[in-house]
């Protein structure tokens, strides 16, 4: 099966000066470049194409030539082949005027053997119209069961100011997988423990009632609640400077953002099926600011599953759906629609996530409450963990070593990022990449990358929701 690698691209462009307004413009230098130094193919992995972008569009015609060299373990012809293909090992691309890229595809021809690594270097070695090498002149390519990134810029597709999706990062394997956030409701622990978390991402609270039966829950068991089981409702409760008895219960109808399940809005389902009670759901706001509804749900145990039992607050029947535990997983995601959806890739596929989140805020350092944030980073509770580094301690992102993370302290929290990665100028209202600062991530492989963030802007428009990440492999 072919996959095609998506490499996030970095375009150089230099200035140009000294032209006068009568005289014709003299185009800058076509500078080329690979965005990523590495490429990896996995067993499953027939081909992959990569692409190397020009800072401008070709003025004329020509060809760019690569080098392949450093072969380990590989042979150009019995282990992999490429589109176009290499001549004394060297490929020659056709540009043609106006081209703003060109592309080129290595076919695997023969898998490593088990614990093998096949890797060689493809070069840029020749620009058109006597152009430049980019900064990353160079792409190392590697066949191997399971091929590890070395590091990379990546342009994370969280979807534009609204950030409709949720992005879930490898760092290891350099991709992401986009869910749409408001494509689930509940998640369903596949551990030893029966969790169940909610769609923090869309605001969603949940407040239990001292009833087991939905059919005996009607309208009336949500009177006044429409005033306090919201956020928006709670938002405004705390800015106006009251405090009524409510206001401090409000942080137990939200998941701790901590991500302790423990602490979780519904309760751990207890085998015992009369200790489980009914709950009324305000599923939150879409990514749009809509309202998405209130339900009843119910949930109790099915052998080494669950039974989620749902109904709109006024039905007088209910559905039902089973969930099976998958310890591949670290939860089973479930929408209120009725159909299980899939959400987080793998527990052993993913490192960090980019969603907005609801966590914690106060006005007077006693009261917490849910609050929705944008621009959020969660990891994965399956890492070892993640160290910021501030560099006021003198620490440096490009120096930083394995051996400075040696004395690290790293958090299982799964907000350890959370929103600390950016801020918000109050002059200004404008929002920034925290530059003083960056972080040590133990992925659930034992890699160890450390990581910057370096966008949260368009750079054009400077719409939110258009993060990127630079990351290394320790």
């Amino acid at each position: 099966m072919k996959k095609l690698f998506v490499l996030s691209l970095s375009v150089l462009f230099l200035a140009v000066t000294g032209c006068e307004d009568d005289d014709p413009a003299i185009p800058e230098s076509l500078v080329a470049g690979f965005s990523s130094t590495t490429l990896g193919l996995s067993l499953d992995d027939n081909s992959a194409d990569i692409t190397i972008e020009f800072s401008r569009a070709a003025a004329e015609s020509g060809t760019i030539e690569l080098t392949i060299g450093n072969e380990q373990n590989a042979e150009y012809g019995t282990d992999y082949e490429t589109s176009p293909a290499a001549s004394g090992g060297v490929i020659s691309i056709p540009v043609a005027s106006g081209d703003n890229n060109v592309s080129l595809t290595i076919t695997k021809l023969l898998n490593p053997e088990f614990g093998e690594i096949k890797s060689f270097e493809i070069s840029l070695s020749s620009i058109p119209e006597t152009g430049e090498v980019g900064t990353n002149g160079t792409v190392t390519v590697t066949f191997a069961e399971n091929p590890i990134s070395s590091g990379a810029t990546l342009d994370l597709t969280v979807g534009g100011a609204t950030q409709p999706n949720q992005v879930y990062v490898d760092l290891s394997r350099q991709t992401e997988t986009v869910v749409a956030r408001d494509s689930w409701d509940l998640g369903f622990s596949s551990g030893d423990e029966f969790s169940v978390i909610l769609n923090s991402s869309l605001g969603m609270l949940a407040k239990a009632l001292d009833k087991t039966s939905l059919n005996d829950v009607t309208a009336d068991d949500t009177v006044g609640m429409n005033a306090q089981l919201d956020l928006g409702a709670i938002q405004s409760t705390l800015y106006s400077g009251q405090s009524p008895d409510w206001l401090s219960e409000s942080i137990t109808w939200a998941d701790y953002p901590t991500g302790d399940l423990n602490e979780t809005a519904i309760s751990e389902i207890s085998s015992t099926d009369s200790d489980n009670p009914v709950y009324i759901i305000n599923r939150g706001t879409d990514p749009e600011g809509n309202a998405r509804g209130w339900m009843k749900v119910r949930i109790i145990r099915n052998g080494s599953g669950y039974t989620l039992k749902y109904a709109e607050i006024a039905a007088t029947s209910f559905d039902e759906l089973e969930i099976t535990k998958d310890s591949n997983f670290n939860f089973i995601f479930a929408s209120l629609s009725g159909n299980i959806v899939s959400v987080q890739p793998e527990k052993s596929s993913w490192d960090i996530a980019f969603t907005t989140y609801t966590a914690t805020t106060t006005l007077d350092g006693m009261t917490f409450v849910p609050f929705k944030y944008n621009d959020y980073v969660i990891q994965n509770r399956n890492t070892e963990g993640v160290a910021q580094v501030l560099t006021e301690t003198g620490a440096s992102y490009d120096s930083f070593s394995a051996e400075d993370a040696a004395d690290l302290d790293f958090s299982g929290d799964v907000n350890s990022i959370g929103s600390s990665w950016r801020y918000l100028d109050f002059q200004t209202f404008t929002y920034f990449v925290s530059e003083d600062r960056f972080y040590v991530i133990k992925d659930p492989e034992d890699n160890l990358y450390k990581l910057k963030f370096t966008r949260m802007l368009d750079a054009t428009t400077g719409e939110r929701g258009f993060p990127q990440i630079q990351y290394e492999l320790l």
